[in-house]
């Protein structure tokens, strides 16, 4: 019974990440592919979200880096107006984010979560192949830059020959992009430009 409605829950919680992520999905070509590890622990703190009060390093980071207007905002700015900034993420940027995992990693070692992204990378690949324009509204193909953002999905599978079997364009294959937090903030910004 608490297993049924555990997987009920988390059921529930995918299918509102889809919708508020299906709602800022650019239409036509996506330009711009951020992938990162999975999302947050606190689910709460969706990049799509758009009443997040606190902890959004990935959304605030990404408008200081796409747009030059907001480089010098506070971030608390930046989070007040995140719909007016995942409206331009999608018309504007043509930016989709994606997750390698669909839910949260939880703790472990770095080897551990290595090998765990790296297990999921055909299940990111089959998501990344419905974004065709008919299954789902945006299209991702070979012109699309795709980033992995964090230095673990780096080091999983920027390498991984699936990429260019199925034609896609991971345009920081030899350089990690850290995630934007603990201290990193500033490494990420002047990485992920060099790729924007």
């Amino acid at each position: 019974m608490v297993k049924d409605s555990m997987i009920d829950i988390i059921a529930d919680t995918r299918r509102r990440q889809e919708a508020a992520r299906d709602a800022y999905t650019p239409h036509g070509h996506i330009d711009i592919l951020p992938i990162v590890e999975s999302p947050p622990a606190a689910l709460e703190r969706l990049l799509y979200y758009e009443d997040v009060e606190e902890a959004d390093y990935l959304y605030t980071h990404l408008v200081k880096a796409l747009f030059e207007d907001a480089r010098t905002r506070d971030v608390s700015e930046i989070r007040r107006e995140k719909r007016i900034y995942l409206e331009r993420f999608m018309n504007e940027k043509k930016l989709l984010e994606l997750d390698v995992l669909t839910i949260p990693i939880q703790g472990g070692t770095r080897r551990q979560k290595i090998q765990e992204i790296r297990a999921g990378l055909p299940n990111l690949l089959d998501r990344i192949n419905t974004y065709d324009g008919i299954r789902k509204p945006g299209v991702i193909d070979g012109n699309t830059k795709i980033i992995l953002i964090k230095k673990t999905v780096f080091a999983a599978i920027a390498d991984s020959e699936e990429w260019r079997a199925r034609g896609l364009n991971v345009v920081n294959r030899i350089e990690a992009i850290p995630f934007p937090s603990n201290g990193h903030q500033r490494e990420f910004l002047a990485r992920i430009a060099k790729y924007l």
